[in-house]
């Protein structure tokens, strides 16, 4: 049975598939196998692997003698990645993909007794309640000594996202991705440690979607609010209108916090991290 967090996945992003690659995602996904060391003949798990854009990646660095698994959630995403490897038939023979909550790999037939040199995770660690057990489970798929890449979000990227689930927060209601815990480099260690494991790198990528820093007026509160809870509320979460009316007012207050002199300022930054299994 999928997670509550699967089902949210799957509302949020199955929409999305259709255009996915033509966003940021596809700059960022090449920067992010930038910093990840995979060898020919490597065997590798992509996990949240979306439309497959960072697993082609890692299949042409692994050549034909390794081979690389993308799991994913969501049915339209994997249709997408199915289609570009079924185009590319000849140059994409090490691709599997399988359809699967990646907070719960034993259950996907594919993977059973195997183990990993390396496990990806692009864009996706902060959509997850607990991002240590996430990483907990996802070790013990990776071999002692593997490495194990993923980021998490800036403190200010996306940042009406981030004051939708302050607002979310302070009433005790779900949203699709868990943000709030990832404030720099060292909170990204700090949860891979806990993890288990040792932290090998952390880096800043900035300019991820390619806007830098950019700032809003402390009175535009109102239009991202209309934006992201009303227009773009996807999973539902404020449909009741007694709550949206509370939300409006903590939205409001929220943004207002986040204000210097009138402005409020969004970093388009994430943190990105390598961290090794213990031998």
């Amino acid at each position: 049975m999928a997670s509550e967090q699967a089902d949210k996945a799957v509302q949020f992003y199955d929409s999305r598939s259709y255009n996915y690659d033509d966003s940021w995602h596809s700059g960022f996904t090449k920067r992010f196998a930038s910093h990840v060391k995979i060898e020919s003949g490597q065997n590798v798990l992509d996990l949240a692997c979306g439309t497959g854009l960072l697993t082609f990646l890692e299949s042409e660095r692994v050549g034909p003698s390794g081979h690389v698994i993308g799991v994913d959630v969501t049915p339209g995403m994997l249709r997408v990645a199915e289609f570009k490897k079924k185009k590319n038939a000849e140059k994409y023979t090490n691709v599997e993909f399988h359809q699967g909550d990646v907070l719960n790999l034993q259950a996907i037939q594919a993977l059973k007794d195997k183990q990993f040199d390396v496990i990806t995770v692009a864009s996706a660690l902060v959509l997850f309640p607990d991002p240590t057990a996430a990483i907990e489970h996802w070790s013990e798929y990776l071999k002692p000594g593997g490495i194990i890449a993923l980021d998490s979000t800036h403190p200010r990227n996306l940042i009406a996202g981030m004051v939708l689930e302050k607002t979310a927060r302070r009433l005790k209601l779900q949203v699709p991705y868990n943000r709030e815990w990832s404030q720099n480099e060292a909170s990204l260690k700090g949860v891979l440690e806990s993890a288990g494991l040792k932290c090998e790198s952390v880096v800043t990528i900035e300019n991820q979607a390619g806007y830098g820093k950019r700032q809003y007026e402390v009175e535009q509160w109102d239009d991202f609010f209309v934006e992201n809870v009303i227009v773009k509320d996807v999973t539902r979460t404020f449909a009741n209108n007694d709550i949206r009316r509370q939300a409006q007012g903590i939205y409001k207050e929220e943004w207002e916090r986040l204000a210097v002199s009138g402005k409020v300022e969004e970093i388009d930054s994430v943190f990105l991290a390598v961290a090794r299994k213990r031998e």
